[in-house]
C-alpha cells in the first residue's frame, strides 16, 4: 500500500469556499495497527498500514478506507482521493471536488446510485474541524473528537473510476453526512454520520440492506455525549499546516484576509 506521502504528491489542494462544507478537514494520529484489529478481527485482509500522523486533511488528499471486498467479504483497507468521482465520468470536474453526501438524499442522487448498493466504506479519522460562524466576516474552528482522541468511523461511499485512465483507475470517496446533533448544531448544521456500533459497522459495509432498509438510527446523529469540541486556532484554516498546532486548544484571536476566505492566524 502506498504511503500518504507520496500520494500528496499527486494531489492539488483546493482551497474551501466561503460556504464550507460539513467536515471539511479531518484528523488521523493514532497509530492504527492494534485498534483497527479489535475491531475488525480476522476479517482484514491486508496488514494495518504505519500511517503518519495526520492533522489537516483536507480535500483532494489520499484518505484511508475500510470496505467490504465483493470476492473475499472480507474487509480491506483502500488509500483514496477524497472527492468522490463517479464510476462513468470521463474527467474530474472542475471546481469544488465533491467531498460529502448528504443521509437524506442519497437514493435521490444518480451520482451515488452504484455506490450505495455495492460501494459502500467507511472512512477512518479520530477528529473532524467545523467552523462556527460568529458574524458574517468571522469564523471560530473547532477540533471536534472523542474525549480520549480515539479513532472512529465515518459512513462513506467510494467508487473506482476506470474511465479517466484505464491503466491508473481511480479510487475517490465522500463522507455521508446527517443533520447535527443538538450539542454540536451551534458550531455547524450538519455532521457525519458516525458508525458507533459493531451492528451499524456490519449493515452499512455488508450491502446487503439497502439504505431505505437500514434503521433509521443507523444514518442519524450521534449522541450528544459522543464528542467533545475543542476551540483552536486558525492556523488550520491553512490546508498546508500539518502539524499539532492545528488542535491545540486556542483563544479566538485571528483576522481575515482580503484574498481568502479563511482566517489566518496573526504574525507574531
Amino acid at each position: 500500500m502506498a504511503s500518504f506521502r507520496c500520494l500528496l504528491n499527486l494531489v492539488t489542494v483546493y482551497p474551501l469556499n466561503r460556504r464550507r462544507a460539513v467536515c471539511g478537514r479531518f484528523t488521523l494520529k493514532t497509530p492504527l495497527g492494534k485498534w483497527l484489529s479489535e475491531l475488525f478481527g480476522e476479517s482484514l485482509i491486508d496488514p494495518v498500514p504505519e500511517v503518519e500522523p495526520r492533522y489537516n486533511i483536507a480535500p483532494t488528499q489520499p484518505i484511508l478506507i475500510a470496505r467490504r471486498n465483493s470476492t473475499t467479504a472480507r474487509i480491506q483497507l483502500d488509500l483514496v482521493r477524497w472527492g468522490f468521482v463517479p464510476l462513468w465520468a470521463g474527467e474530474i470536474r472542475s471546481g469544488a471536488p465533491l467531498i460529502n453526501a448528504r443521509a437524506e438524499t442519497l437514493t435521490e442522487k444518480p451520482i451515488f446510485r452504484a455506490a450505495i448498493q455495492r460501494d459502500r466504506c467507511v472512512v477512518i479519522a479520530d477528529g473532524y474541524y467545523e467552523w462556527q460562524s460568529l458574524n458574517v466576516k468571522s469564523k471560530q474552528p473547532f477540533w471536534i473528537h472523542r474525549s480520549d482522541e480515539s479513532p472512529f468511523l465515518m459512513a462513506a461511499l467510494t467508487a473506482t473510476n476506470r474511465k479517466i485512465d484505464p491503466a491508473h483507475p481511480l479510487k475517490s470517496a465522500a463522507i455521508v453526512t446527517c443533520a447535527s446533533n443538538e450539542r454540536l448544531s451551534s458550531i455547524h448544521d450538519r455532521m457525519p454520520v458516525i458508525l458507533n456500533s459493531p451492528e451499524k459497522i456490519q449493515r452499512w459495509l455488508s450491502c446487503e440492506q439497502t439504505v431505505g432498509e437500514l434503521p433509521d438510527d443507523d444514518l442519524s446523529p450521534v449522541s450528544d455525549d459522543y464528542f467533545q469540541a475543542r476551540p483552536v486556532s486558525s492556523w488550520v484554516g491553512n490546508p498546508r499546516h500539518e502539524d499539532s498546532r492545528c488542535i491545540q486548544s486556542m483563544p479566538a484571536l485571528w483576522q481575515r484576509t482580503s484574498d481568502n476566505a479563511e482566517p489566518v492566524e496573526p504574525d507574531t
